[in-house]
């Protein structure tokens, strides 16, 4: 059975302020317009995804819940985890692997370098990093416990 991935990374987001956390960071207004757009985007190119992970940081979770508004999603599809932020590639396929088979689109909203690599590993080439609000569209077959590599049919950039 055919499955579909799509990695994003999170929309532009504000400079780092006087005591404010990388991890509060706030999208500014390019970052606003650009999860307008990458939902538009990914109802054009992958559909509506049936599971959202997000990595809990503010940019993040603002990127997502533009996607989520845009794309007319459940509130509670989208799971959000400290553990996705900042992840390495290799966390976020840990966390893929999990998805219970009955989720057939799953969207990671993340970081560089994590959502980079991850492209690069399912994919097999270098593919030189996503912009922010970037997404890379896969082609999973199988379960998702034994993804290895994926089909690229997408990369929006």
């Amino acid at each position: 059975m055919s499955r579909r991935l799509t990695l994003l990374r999170h929309a532009h987001a504000a400079a780092s302020g006087t005591g404010m956390s990388d991890f509060d960071r706030p999208l500014d207004a390019l970052g606003q317009e650009q999860a307008a757009e990458a939902a538009r985007q990914l109802r054009i190119q992958a559909g509506r995804p049936d599971r959202m992970l997000v990595s809990a940081a503010r940019r993040t979770m603002e990127t997502a819940e533009r996607l989520r508004q845009d794309l007319e999603l459940d509130a509670d599809s989208i799971e959000h985890s400290r553990e996705l932020y900042l992840a390495s590639s290799q966390v976020l396929l840990r966390r893929v692997r999990a998805v219970p088979d009955t989720v057939q689109h799953l969207l990671i909203v993340g970081h560089n370098p994590g959502i980079s690599d991850l492209i690069d590993q399912l994919h097999g080439q270098t593919s030189g990093g996503l912009p922010t609000a970037g997404f890379a569209n896969f082609q999973v077959d199988g379960a998702w416990r034994t993804l290895e590599s994926a089909e690229l049919v997408g990369l929006w950039d």
